[in-house]
């Protein structure tokens, strides 16, 4: 069910400025021709028309007579209301601690024949929902409106208010197109408790935007901002845009405040919210465990945008951005401008652009042709991901009947969309880098080039295996989805100076091209849960790379076809063919590929075969290929971390294992953002180790 959500705007329309003063005394009724009456001046202002109605109060345009200036006042209805009043002085208060282009703000608060009332500024707009509602909007018009908007929360922030109910209705776009937040009735000065009980009767299940108010008072009203608002029976904050700790009655603070923009971005940006609930208490699971909803419109938004808003999103106020600067500096952060910058002035004509640089026609059609074969080169794994490749699957999914499939495969191509959208973003712009603004060099593109197109085998095959999937892949296929081979592979100089050079003839490159494209459909296969394929495929690979003879594939073909006997439970076949895998690479002077069968060796030998003292044997060897291959910080140090943890969990030497997850789950964090499967895994050694430990409280929250 929709949340209700009563918009208070103040509306453009020119008659309310051309309004026609009311004589003394006579009443100002509301818009729907019922409820209550006001008088038509409140002292020196003058009430002009009424802009909006809630169940706590009225919001009028006035005019003030003194100053000469047209203002928004805030009128409590009845006299009787504590708790309204109470709102309606925070909300003065806190805008008061305010001045700030970006928020509303208050000139006063007032009394008139027992008549509580606020006055503010008068923005000559409407609400950003409405906004949003009125035409479409391009992406960087809805990024650059809550830049403005993220900027009020902040500055709220630097005063230590917090606003608790941040929403599209309480954001005001000027006509200039400035955005002021408003509405500040939740703000808390530091953090503060939400109310206990979270009963709500239907269909009132918001705070409406007028009724989310308070004010600055003097005198008996006290410093009202160091007051709760814990009437019994209401959730502080609209459910919709509410975080975690809202929901659970416990502290907020200025990520409280994060949460909440992200979710208002997320549903600007893809025309959905990120959590849904059919109730409440659908609404709160959602929240509460992280289950974003995948949706068409989500898998087309921007992998940067998506994964800076989802971290702003963690169920853990500590995962989110450390405050709103550096979100809305990480938003700012277009990783696509510097290439829509450089090439912006190319359609203002091939022959203007060469003028205007010193360049020849023909060397600007040249650069112009070099990068839309940049652009085609990015787009090349969307060719794998196309509408009848999905249309496809998802039949195949709902022909099962398996009650989560249709779930499982929205969440699964939300997966995919992402890491697709990533890898083009990922080509493109290192394309361009090296073949027109020669800042990266040729080799290095290279490799990057052959690494990404590794990946993108992986990719298409584990498309193939959802043709007909099992029920096993269908319930594995978000899992499988979310690890495919990180691109950082790709894109860390320290990794692609660690991969082997190729063999220098085209006809060994192209043999070498082969087996590897045979041995990244066998991992494909092995993420889809296909063991069995998965190694006679790459047993094939393996006896086709032995009589190529070039080591370093044999070694690679040895370690994939040792990693599908693990997957299978022949630990010690697996144990014998990643063992010499190791030995080979190392041989061959491929460290990179020694250091990947040594890690594997850690988990097998030392947990899985029950030997963690010889688990961290190989641990010191996997330590030293770490350093002397530069890779302090990388996803390799993060797995090694994690699997030292293992063995110390093993070992029952739990601090240590506590220390070693934490830095595993600190590296994977900062390089996969927060909701990635293996800073899931992380989290999870943790709060089981925690638990072990009997620090309950800890064991839960990780």
């Amino acid at each position: 069910m929709n949340p209700i959500e009563p918009t208070v705007g103040v509306s453009t329309d020119a008659s309310h400025d051309d309004a026609t003063l009311a004589g003394e005394g006579a009443p100002v009724r509301s818009m729907s021709g019922s409820g209550p009456r006001w008088p038509a001046r409140l002292g020196r202002y003058v009430m002009l028309q009424e802009l909006g109605q809630g169940g706590m109060g009225v919001v009028c345009a006035a005019y003030d007579q003194e100053l000469d200036r047209k203002v928004a006042i805030k009128l409590l209805h009845g006299q009787g209301d504590e708790q309204a009043l109470v709102r309606l002085v925070r909300e003065a208060q806190a805008l008061a601690r305010l001045s700030h282009p970006n928020v509303v703000q208050i000139y006063e608060i007032g009394e008139f024949e027992q008549l509580r009332f606020l006055v503010m500024e008068f923005v000559d707009g409407v609400t950003l929902r409405e906004w949003l509602r009125s035409e479409p909007r391009s992406q960087a018009e809805i990024l650059a409106v809550f830049d403005g908007a993220g900027r009020g929360l902040a500055a709220a922030h630097a005063e230590g208010l917090v606003h608790r109910d941040f929403k599209p209705d309480n954001v005001m776009i000027h006509r200039d197109g400035r955005a002021l937040v408003m509405d500040f009735g939740l703000a808390r000065a530091g953090t503060g408790r939400s109310p206990a009980s979270h009963q709500l009767s239907e269909p009132t299940l918001t705070q409406d935007s007028l009724g989310a108010a308070g004010s600055m008072t003097s005198g008996s009203l006290g410093n009202q901002l160091s007051v709760e608002l814990t009437r019994t029976g209401s959730l502080l904050g609209t459910p919709a845009y509410m975080a975690p700790e809202q929901f659970r009655g416990l502290e907020t603070d200025a990520k409280t405040d994060q949460f909440a923009f992200c979710v208002a971005s997320w549903e600007a940006l893809t025309g959905a919210r990120p959590f849904v609930g059919d109730n409440l208490a659908a609404l709160s699971l959602a929240v509460t465990t992280g289950t974003i909803t995948a949706t068409a419109a989500t898998a087309g938004l921007p992998s940067w945008i998506r994964n800076h808003l989802e971290r702003g999103l963690a169920s853990d106020p500590a995962l989110r951005w450390p405050t709103m600067d550096a979100l809305l500096a990480a938003l700012r952060d277009d990783p696509t401008r510097r290439r829509r910058g450089g090439f912006a002035a190319l359609g203002v004509g091939v022959a203007g652009l060469a003028l205007a640089l010193g360049l020849t026609l023909a060397s600007e059609r040249e650069r112009v042709a070099t990068l839309s074969s940049c652009e085609a080169e990015g787009q090349a794994i969307q060719a794998e991901w196309t509408d009848a490749e999905r249309t496809t699957i998802e039949a195949a999914f709902v022909a099962s009947d398996l009650p989560m499939a249709a779930d499982t495969w929205a969440r699964a191509q939300l997966a995919m969309a992402t890491y697709a959208q990533a890898w083009t973003e990922l080509r493109t712009e290192a394309c361009i880098e090296t073949r027109i603004e020669h800042e990266r060099d040729p080799s290095e593109y290279a490799a990057l080039a052959d690494c990404l197109d590794q990946h993108r085998t992986v990719f298409a095959t584990l498309i193939e295996t959802w043709h007909a999937p099992t029920r096993r892949q269908i319930a594995g296929a978000a899992s499988a989805a979310r690890n495919l081979p990180p691109l950082s592979a790709c894109s860390d100089p320290a990794l692609l100076a660690a991969r082997v050079e190729l063999p220098k003839t085209p006809d060994a490159r192209a043999r070498v091209a082969m087996l590897r494209h045979r041995l990244d459909r066998a991992k494909a296969l092995r993420l889809a849960f296909d063991y069995a394929a998965g190694l006679a495929e790459a047993e094939i690979a393996l006896a086709e790379a032995e009589a190529f003879g070039w080591p370093p594939i044999v070694a690679e073909a040895r370690l994939v076809v040792a990693r599908l006997h693990e997957s299978l439970g022949h630990y010690d076949l697996a144990q014998t063919a990643m063992t010499q895998a190791f030995t080979e690479a190392g041989a061959a002077g491929d460290d990179l590929l020694a250091l990947d069968a040594a890690t594997s060796l850690i988990f097998l030998v030392g947990h899985r075969l029950g030997r963690p003292e010889s688990g961290l044997v190989w641990s010191e060897i996997s330590a030293m290929l770490i350093g002397r291959l530069g890779l302090a910080g990388t996803l390799q140090e993060a797995s090694w971390f994690n699997l030292v943890g293992v063995l110390r969990d093993d070992l029952g030497e739990y601090p240590v294992a506590l220390d070693d997850y934490g830095r595993a789950l600190a590296i994977r964090e900062t390089l996969l953002g927060p909701n990635n499967l293996t800073v899931a895994f992380s989290l999870f050694n943790l709060g089981a180790t925690h638990s072990t430990l009997g620090h309950l409280h800890d064991a839960r929250a990780r």
